[in-house]
C-alpha cells in the first residue's frame, strides 16, 4: 500500500494539448498568390486581467513594502508596468498617472499564428527541434565503464567499481589500475568511485549520437556561471567540470535494446535518444517548415525563416490601441500585484507530454513488468494551449526571500468589459479560402461569443483572455483607370475543419466553460508541497512505476467529460 493518496481536491492542469496525428499529415506546397489585398479593422475586449511588460524599467514598483522587503536582503524582484510607447525610465510620476497601454501587434501574431497553425494543421513553427529531451530517473545504473579515446573514436570498456574516499585530485586521475570518479557534493556523501577497465572485454565503438547524448547529460550538470550553455543549470552542479573532455571517463550505463544511456552519476538524468524534431517527423511531418518552396498553410501565410531559405509574411499586425482618447489612464489600470512563479515547461513531464502508453514510459522506451521495452512510435501530445480561467488566480504574498526572488511584480490591464482597444491587420495577395480562414481563427466564426484567446504573461494563471471582433475587412485594388480603389468585402469565416483536434482546440479556447479549477498539481509528502511533488507522487502511488507499475495519472484529453485530476497528500 502507497503511503500517498488521492485528495477530494481537483485541479485542471493549466496547459493541455490540441493532437497532432500521423494519419493528417500536414499538405506542404508552393505559395499561390491569390486576389485580395487591403484591410481587417479588428476590436479586442479584455475578459481577465491582460499584462504585457513595459521593459524599460525593471524595478518599476520596487518601492512598494512588498518589493522593499525583498530590496532590504539585496534580493528584489523584477516588477514591470504595463506595455507603452514611453520610457519609464524617464518618468517618476508613471504609478498615479499611468502611460497608455499598447498591446504590441507582435503578441497579437504570436497568438493568432498559434490559432491558425492549430486550425489548418500546419506546422509546428514555435516549437524548439533542438530541444534536449530528458528526464531524471531514480533507478540506479548498474554498470561501470570507462571511455577511452583514441583519435576521432571513442570506445567503451566495461569496468569494476570500487568506492573511495573523496580525494584532493583532478577528475579522471588514475589511481591504482582505474579512474577517479569525483562525485558531486551532497549531505552522507562519503565515497566517490573509481572505475577500472576489466581485461579481455570487448571495447564497443560508440556511434556519433552516443557521443553527442553524452555531451547533452554532461551539459545538465555545467554549475549557473559555466562558459558552456547547460540545461536546467543549477548552484548546485560542480562535481563534474572537464568530466567529458578527459582522455579516460568513469562513467555509469545502462544498454536498452542497443541504446547506450550514460553518465557520471549512477542515479542521472537521461538524455533520450528520440527528439522534438524526430518525434514531430514522424508524426505527420509536423517539425517546422524548412523549405520556402515547399511550406504548410500556416507558414504560406504567416511567413518563415530557415537556414533552407526564407518567405516573407502576407500580413502585418498594428498594435492595438485604445478605442478611445484620454488624457488619464487610471480607469484602465488593475492594481500592483505579485504572480506566481511562473516556471519554465517541464518537457521531461512525459505522462503530461506524451501520449498515454502502458506502464511507465518516457520518450525512448516503457518499461512493463521490470522490463524494459523500446517504443515502437512514441508520440507528442501536440500543440500546447492554456485553459480559460473564470478569473485570475489570487495567490497571497509569500514572504520568504527565496520565493520573492523568483516573481515578478507587475500592473496589469483591468478585465472591465467597457475600455476595448482596435488594431488593423493588413493582408496582401490572399485567396479566398485564406481571408475566410484567417477570420474564422481571430474571431472563431460561429463560436464569436462564447470562445476566445490568451496574451500575455500569467496565462497559467488566468490571465490574458481576451477576444477579437472584426468591424471591417476592405480591400485595394486597381480600377479601369489604374487608381487605387478601396471597397469594404462582404466575406464570412469559413469553418476550417471538423477532425477531432478541431474539436479539442474549440474545448480549449471555450470561456463561457472556463472554470477556477484551473491551477497546477499540489502534492504533499509531509515536507514540501508543490507541483513537482506531484508528479513524484504519481510514481509512487502506483507501487513500482519503474518496475511496470506506471503512472497512477496522465493528462485527460480536452474533449474528456472530466478534465481535472485529483490532488495527492500524505496517508495520515
Amino acid at each position: 500500500m502507497s503511503k500517498y493518496i488521492e485528495t477530494n481536491e481537483k485541479f485542471i492542469n493549466p496547459y493541455n494539448f490540441v493532437s497532432i496525428s500521423d494519419c493528417d499529415p500536414i499538405k506542404r506546397k508552393k505559395v499561390v498568390y491569390g486576389i485580395h489585398s487591403g484591410s481587417i479593422t479588428c476590436r479586442l475586449e479584455i475578459l481577465t486581467p491582460l499584462f504585457i511588460p513595459n521593459t524599460t524599467k525593471s524595478d518599476a514598483f520596487d518601492n512598494d513594502k512588498e518589493n522593499a522587503f525583498a530590496k532590504a536582503e539585496g534580493k528584489p524582484a523584477n516588477s514591470y508596468d504595463f506595455f507603452s510607447y514611453e520610457d519609464l525610465a524617464k518618468r517618476d510620476d508613471y504609478y498615479a498617472n499611468p502611460a497608455k497601454p499598447i498591446i504590441p501587434g507582435s503578441s497579437i501574431r504570436g497568438a493568432m499564428r498559434a490559432a491558425f497553425e492549430a486550425v489548418v494543421n500546419g506546422c509546428l513553427s514555435t516549437t524548439d527541434d533542438e530541444t534536449v529531451l530528458y528526464r531524471r530517473t531514480t533507478e540506479p545504473k548498474k554498470k561501470c565503464g570507462v571511455i577511452q579515446k583514441n583519435g576521432s573514436k571513442w570506445y567503451l570498456i566495461e569496468a569494476k567499481k570500487d568506492k573511495c574516499r573523496p580525494m584532493d585530485k583532478p577528475m579522471g586521475t588514475k589511481v591504482r589500475n582505474g579512474y577517479y570518479l569525483k562525485g558531486e557534493r551532497g549531505p552522507g556523501k562519503k565515497h566517490d568511485a573509481v572505475m577500472t577497465p576489466i581485461d579481455g572485454v570487448k571495447p564497443k565503438l560508440l556511434e556519433k549520437e552516443d557521443i553527442d547524448r553524452l555531451y547533452n547529460v554532461w551539459r545538465l550538470y555545467q554549475p549557473v556561471k559555466s562558459k558552456i550553455k547547460g540545461v536546467n543549470q543549477t548552484e548546485n552542479h560542480r562535481g563534474y567540470r572537464g568530466w567529458f573532455e578527459l582522455e579516460n571517463i568513469p562513467v555509469y550505463y545502462e544498454e536498452v535494446n542497443g541504446i547506450l544511456y550514460i553518465s557520471p552519476a549512477c542515479i542521472t538524468k537521461d538524455v533520450f535518444k528520440n527528439t522534438i524534431k524526430s518525434l514531430l517527423k514522424s508524426q505527420g511531418e509536423h517539425q517546422s517548415c524548412t523549405d520556402n518552396n515547399n511550406l504548410c498553410a500556416s507558414c504560406r501565410l504567416f511567413g518563415m525563416v530557415s537556414e533552407g531559405g526564407s518567405l516573407a509574411s502576407r500580413l502585418m499586425f498594428k498594435d492595438a490601441e485604445p478605442n478611445e482618447d484620454n488624457t488619464h489612464w487610471s480607469d484602465w489600470y488593475d492594481s500592483v500585484r505579485t504572480l506566481p512563479i511562473l516556471a519554465s515547461p517541464k518537457v521531461s513531464a512525459a505522462e503530461f507530454y506524451m501520449e498515454k502508453e502502458d506502464g511507465y514510459y518516457n520518450y525512448d522506451f516503457q518499461v512493463i513488468n521490470k522490463k524494459k521495452i523500446l517504443l515502437e512510435k512514441p508520440r507528442l501530445r501536440g500543440r500546447k494551449f492554456y485553459w480559460h480561467r473564470e478569473s485570475e488566480e489570487k495567490v497571497p504574498p509569500d514572504k520568504s526571500i527565496a520565493d520573492l526572488k523568483q516573481r515578478t511584480r507587475i500592473r496589469p490591464l483591468k478585465a472591465s468589459g467597457i475600455n476595448t482597444f482596435t488594431f488593423q491587420i493588413a493582408y496582401d495577395r490572399l485567396s479566398d479560402k485564406e481571408l475566410q480562414t484567417l477570420l474564422w481563427a481571430l474571431t472563431f466564426g460561429e463560436n464569436a461569443n462564447t470562445h476566445a484567446h490568451k496574451l500575455g504573461y500569467g496565462k497559467p494563471y488566468g490571465y490574458g483572455s481576451v477576444r477579437i471582433t472584426v468591424d471591417e475587412v476592405t480591400s485595394i485594388s486597381l480600377d479601369e483607370n489604374l487608381c487605387l480603389e478601396e471597397k469594404v468585402l462582404d466575406i464570412k469565416p469559413i469553418t476550417p475543419s471538423d477532425s477531432a483536434a478541431f474539436k479539442e482546440y474549440l474545448a480549449m479556447t471555450d470561456f463561457s466553460k472556463a472554470s477556477n479549477k484551473v491551477k497546477y498539481p499540489h502534492g504533499d509528502d509531509g515536507k514540501k508541497s508543490a507541483a513537482y511533488v506531484w508528479f513524484g507522487i504519481n510514481k509512487e502511488i502506483k507501487k513500482g512505476a519503474f518496475g511496470g507499475g506506471g503512472f497512477n495519472r496522465t493528462l485527460p484529453k480536452p474533449t474528456e467529460k472530466d478534465v481535472s485530476l485529483p490532488n495527492y497528500r500524505l496517508r495520515k
